[in-house]
């Protein structure tokens, strides 16, 4: 949930394949989509998301086109998450702290902001950055899941020599506290997708991962199947998110059918 103006809207968070969906396939989707969004509610995005279209002009430019008609948050990559929940340890992280942009149809200047920003030396410095972070990860993922040295014990126990690694300390917080969400729901991510799934690692994995690193603060995560699966086994095993929908393609199409 997020104030804004003086009310509250419901935050609906879309990852790359359903803003895609929404961008460029079938009316069923798009409308399935904008039917969610009710008077209360605003999209999210990943600043992640824009970087895998950065290499489709057609996508950024449909993109351009649907900020000046739908208020939507674009999102702070998962470093800068992650940072920020180091900075405010003891204090509690909100939706509002993870902010890059905002479009909204009813102040031009800002669209003419959030287009120059997709133009600028800026977001191609962004670009190259998180796709050199997208390529080690995975060859890293790759190497543990071959050798699964780093599987072999509870998610709790993953998780938590996880985030101590990634922190160089020694961690006392546990999967049911509200701090550092970003690491833990990404590791969880990581444990429930390769070791209990026992899915293959693919190319594609860390951004996915990465963009759901911000889910633990929206109200609502639409995404593709097999990523719902795992995030359905970790809400239903752990206390990372509260209350937190979890939807897929198919939700729009039925929303879609609701509407009409």
């Amino acid at each position: 949930m997020i104030r804004l103006n003086g009310d509250n809207y419901k935050v609906i968070y879309l990852d790359t394949n359903i803003l895609r969906a929404t961008l460029e396939m079938s009316e069923d989707i798009h409308l399935g989509t904008l039917s969610l969004l009710g008077k209360k509610s605003i999209y999210a995005i990943s600043i992640i998301t824009l970087v895998e279209f950065s290499h489709k002009a057609e996508l950024l430019e449909s993109f351009k086109k649907f900020i000046h008609t739908i208020p939507l948050l674009i999102l702070k990559p998962f470093k800068q998450i992650l940072q920020i929940e180091l900075e405010k340890r003891d204090s509690n992280v909100r939706i509002d702290d993870l902010i890059l942009l905002i479009s909204n149809p009813l102040q031009p200047q800002v669209m003419n902001e959030i287009c120059e920003y997709l133009e600028s030396d800026t977001f191609f410095a962004t670009c190259k950055l998180l796709k050199e972070d997208q390529t080690e990860t995975y060859q890293r993922i790759e190497k543990e899941i071959e050798s699964e040295r780093d599987f072999i014990c509870s998610p709790e126990e993953f998780v938590r020599k996880r985030v101590s690694a990634a922190n160089n300390i020694e961690l006392n917080y546990t999967l049911n506290d509200r701090k550092i969400l970003s690491l833990k729901i990404v590791n969880l991510l990581l444990y429930y997708t390769y070791k209990e799934r026992r899915k293959k690692a693919e190319r594609s994995a860390p951004f996915d991962f990465l963009i759901s690193s911000a889910v633990p603060y929206v109200d609502m995560f639409i995404t593709e199947n097999s990523q719902a699966k795992s995030l359905e086994m970790i809400k239903q095993n752990h206390k990372v998110f509260r209350g937190i929908d979890i939807k897929v393609m198919k939700d729009l199409r039925n929303a879609r059918k609701y509407d009409a």
